[in-house]
């Protein structure tokens, strides 16, 4: 077998082992060679025209990307969809020229790739996208719905709940000394109600900026916050004895101002509910679970029944009565809005009298180490 036999026949064994259907015509459009790929895709066709086989037509196809090969002299590419009774397949039709030793073109050679899947995921993520795009729509619509509220809230409910106020606190002082028990009773229980009106206003109101308001992320030490919060309540109570722990560094990504929100109502509750524990004691610390971080916060008082968990995340549900425990009952809504604007979660665990702990993750942050234990330090 001499040197030009020798290379055809690698030529032809390449070609045949080649997953990817090919094919060669010549510049009349002749089919003159199949490989089993291709024959087992579009049937054996050598010696017939392609666009008399593959498409039924008399002359050469409109756009037909061989055509352009031979014109051009580069490769051309092309996207096709193959219909028959078995199948339906994407196809990508790659055409490059082939030429004599002269350089001129005597040939061109076509490989087709099977592209159905990856069109299929093209439209998947062109589907996911139109909703991404239509849930961020509705998204941006119900902030302004928010921020209508907030605006109503502020401005439309407020002014006549203080005209209210006012005119109760004026019969009081004007008029108190000829009210007799009974109206003394009723103005005080106006003034108690706007006051109480007032505090939920403002949690409303806090409640919505919390969501409507801009994330700026930063390097945040829990920690450091935690200490001035407790520092705060314990100088509003000094006579409760409560020690406090905490790391001596608990640094995390987030926005400075969330987190610090979060850590006011998750300390203002545990400073809260272990009120009536004579050695009350409120723990922040951090934990591995299952491979990811989740700080806590925990106290040794009133607690809850986790039968009740589920309502523990939502306004206005309380598990203890106002007259034990005052309160707006919309601090762990917030805890949960801020929680999941950093991409994390938040789960409670407790018992009657036992104690209640809240757990938070945040989206995490590897460049940072675990925080440092800190010795228990008693607040006075």
């Amino acid at each position: 077998m001499n040197n030009r036999s020798v290379w055809k026949f690698e030529v032809n064994a390449i070609m045949e082992a080649m997953v990817d259907p090919v094919s060669v015509q010549n510049t009349d459009f002749l089919i003159l060679y199949q490989n089993q790929a291709h024959q087992d895709l579009m049937g054996y066709h050598v010696g017939e025209h392609c666009h008399r086989a593959y498409n039924n037509n008399d002359s050469v196809c409109d756009g037909c990307h061989l055509a352009r090969t031979f014109s051009d002299g580069t490769a051309n590419r092309r996207e096709v969809t193959l219909m028959s009774d078995k199948q339906h397949l994407d196809v990508e039709i790659l055409s490059s020229p082939l030429r004599d030793a002269a350089g001129g073109i005597i040939a061109g050679i076509e490989v087709l790739r099977d592209i159905t899947q990856r069109k299929k995921a093209e439209e998947e993520i062109r589907r996911l996208n139109n909703s991404i795009e239509r849930r961020a729509c509705d998204l941006a619509a119900s902030y302004r719905e928010l921020e209508a509220f907030s605006y109503s809230v502020s401005h439309d409910l407020r002014m006549p709940l203080t005209k209210i106020y006012s005119a109760a606190q004026l019969l009081d002082e004007q008029y108190g000394e000829k009210l007799d028990d009974q109206g003394r009773f009723l103005v005080q229980t106006i003034c108690e109600a706007g006051e109480h009106m007032e505090e939920l206003i403002k949690a409303l109101l806090d409640l919505a900026k919390v969501t409507c308001t801009d994330i700026i992320m930063e390097q945040v030490d829990l920690a450091s916050i935690a200490r001035v919060i407790i520092d705060d309540l314990q100088k509003g109570e000094p006579a409760r004895k409560v020690s406090f722990t905490a790391p001596l560094d608990m640094t995390v990504a987030g926005d400075r101002q969330l987190l610090t929100v979060l850590m006011e109502n998750l300390l203002g509750n545990a400073w809260k509910y272990c009120g009536k524990v004579p050695a009350a004691s409120i723990e922040l610390g951090v934990q591995r679970t299952e491979g990811n971080t989740e700080y806590f916060v925990r106290d040794n008082g009133a607690g809850f029944d986790m039968r009740c968990v589920a309502n523990l995340f939502k306004p206005f549900r309380r598990l203890h009565a106002a007259s034990d425990f005052p309160g707006t009952g919309i601090g762990l809504a917030t805890v949960q809005r801020i929680v999941q604007r950093h991409g994390g979660s938040v789960r409670a665990e407790g018992q009657i009298d036992g104690g209640a702990t809240f757990f938070f993750s945040l989206r995490e942050d590897p460049s940072q180490p675990l925080p440092v234990a800190f010795p228990q330090r008693k607040m006075l």
